[in-house]
């Protein structure tokens, strides 16, 4: 577990060392790092980004440097942290999206659309992310909050608190929106970011290990780990009277932060092989569709963040990827009917004109 991955310090841009405990580099070696890779990005990509456009990329960073230091004096704040989690977030959005772009030329999509689609996808799926876990946990978030800060508690990512399949239904929204505003066909779309949406649940789930939230149930196998007092599998396993607090660290648990992670890759791979072989539009899609939750469903067994419901030993995500699995295959069945009948179509088309 490490939720400030490192602290970019603005007091001494282009020094390194450790402050609180934590590593921290100067904020220009950031602003140095990010340029290269922005031109290396540009040159790879001369054709669609002409050597004309650096000078304008130059100035950007240059003009975002200033603002970041004009809107963070030092006089008000020495350093930012990196957070895990976020940093996670922004690798799931960069290399999930960098992927689909050449799904999307393989169907005559406009790559660049796909980062329009993505940045839509991922402000929802984070929206409705942190609305279902407010809704499901309103007593951690708001509890104890008043005025200005019950308003804030909403934003407080960097404390954790966000349900996938709540991101699931806010991504889809505001996909299903942005095909509209484009007109483009949904399924095919879908087909593209699908394998992509898994490489970022995949790091969305180490964020979640760097995090300490959606931590697993009691193991004593060898790769089974601990969380240090203060984090938050302690104070829920302290709240919930399985820790005394005098404990350093937690009693051994299942990593199932690694296992979210390691099946997010293999589905992933999956639909990746699969896309070139999808006989239709929406195949894909649905594939991912029926196979997460039945994965999910298992991996919630050995995760001891949430309880049961509705009286049962069935988390809320179990109920939910019940429901994602029956509708995936109404969904499958849907589309091969429509296939059936275009092909049906066609032969009935054929017969007549040879007649």
């Amino acid at each position: 577990m490490r939720q400030v991955l490192l602290w970019l310090s603005l007091e001494h841009p282009w020094s390194a060392g450790t402050l609180n405990g934590v590593e921290f580099v100067g904020a220009a070696y950031l602003w140095l790092f990010v340029g290269l890779v922005g031109m290396i990005f540009a040159y790879v990509r001369r054709h669609d980004w002409p050597i004309r456009d650096w000078t304008g990329a130059i100035i950007f960073w240059v003009v975002g440097g200033v603002v970041v230091h004009l809107a963070f004096p030092v006089s008000r704040l020495t350093a930012v942290p990196v957070y895990g989690y976020g940093f996670m977030l922004f690798l799931a959005f960069v290399v999930g999206g960098s992927l689909a772009m050449g799904r999307a030329r393989s169907v005559q999509i406009d790559p660049n659309l796909i980062w329009d689609a993505g940045l839509w996808v991922f402000v929802g799926g984070i929206f409705g992310a942190r609305l279902f876990y407010c809704v499901q946990y309103p007593e951690i978030v708001f509890g104890g909050k008043s005025g200005l800060k019950l308003l804030l508690a909403f934003f407080d990512l960097p404390s954790g608190g966000i349900v996938l399949y709540g991101g699931v239904i806010g991504g889809g929204i505001a996909f299903f929106l942005f095909c509209h505003r484009k007109n483009i066909s949904p399924l095919q779309l879908a087909d593209v970011l699908a394998p992509s949406v898994f490489v970022g649940l995949m790091f969305g789930r180490i964020g979640c290990l760097l995090n300490g939230c959606c931590f697993g149930d009691r193991c004593e196998l060898p790769w089974a780990i601990e969380f240090a007092k203060g984090s938050v599998p302690y104070n829920v396993l302290l709240s919930r009277g399985f820790l005394t607090g005098d404990e350093a660290n937690t009693f051994s648990l299942h990593p199932t932060q690694v296992y979210s992670a390691v099946n997010a890759l293999f589905l992933a791979i999956l639909l990746t092989m699969y896309y070139p072989r999808r006989s239709r539009d929406g195949a894909v899609l649905a594939l991912g569709w029926i196979i997460y939750p039945v994965t999910r469903f298992m991996i919630e067994f050995l995760r001891g963040d949430e309880m049961g419901k509705f009286g049962t030993s069935f988390t809320i995500a179990q109920w939910i990827g019940v429901g994602l699995f029956v509708s995936g295959l109404i969904f499958w069945g849907v589309i091969s009917r429509e296939r059936r009948l275009a092909d049906g179509l066609v032969s009935s088309t054929t017969a007549t004109g040879s007649g």
